[in-house]
């Protein structure tokens, strides 16, 4: 998307109502781990700032210690490692939840940790605080966080946006779209995110705010 993109009035209903092709989350379904690992990508990895965020989290939430591990947070760790603690973290941390809802609250926390990365400081300082800005950016930093994923923004006007996301395999229609929710939160905006799932791995969504 062009840094020079220019804001057109928002085309849809009112706030909160998703648009014909997108739907609320179901964060109630089941959850195949076993099915997900085989799909992964064999080279697939995460960097470590995200495993030590959920760490941190799980830890100071539910007072449980996941692994003593020291992952470096810009070193590549595997992506099958990753889904596996999502997974462990989700049903320690909030245990009361659903497994996708829980997936979703963690989700939620991923946007501030590389915001408060050295390199997240860097490129949000570039958008000066501004959400639309920011949004610009967003392809730039799939670009930095993952090696298998990538990430764009397809349509933005006044209070929405579309944002697709490809080959992403950390759960799409829960854990992606609660980090969706905590990106939006960093810039002070309570967002409402549809999904409309294509596969697995492939997601598009319509956010308001």
């Amino acid at each position: 998307m062009p840094s020079d993109i220019s804001l057109e009035p928002a085309q849809h209903g009112a706030r909160g109502v998703a648009s014909a092709r997108y739907r609320v989350g179901d964060f109630t379904g089941p959850l195949d781990v076993k099915h997900r690992l085989r799909q992964l990508p064999s080279n697939g990895t995460v960097k470590g700032m995200f495993f030590r965020r959920v760490i941190a989290d799980a830890q100071r939430r539910a007072g449980v210690t996941l692994r003593d591990h020291p992952y470096h947070a810009f070193r590549d760790y595997r992506l099958s490692d990753w889904i596996d603690l999502l997974v462990t973290a989700g049903a320690l941390t909030y245990p009361g939840a659903p497994p996708k809802e829980g997936l979703r609250r963690l989700g939620r926390d991923m946007y501030p940790t590389f915001v408060d990365s050295m390199l997240g400081k860097v490129i949000f300082a570039a958008a000066g605080g501004d959400l639309h800005r920011a949004l610009v950016l967003y392809p730039k930093i799939w670009s930095v966080i993952s090696n298998h994923g990538t990430g764009a923004v397809t349509e933005m006007s006044v209070g929405r946006c579309v944002i697709q996301l490809r080959n992403v395999w950390d759960f799409v229609d829960s854990f992606q779209l609660g980090s969706l929710e905590g990106g939006f939160a960093v810039f002070g905006r309570r967002a409402t995110v549809h999904i409309e799932t294509l596969s697995d791995c492939d997601a598009n969504y319509e956010v308001q705010w």
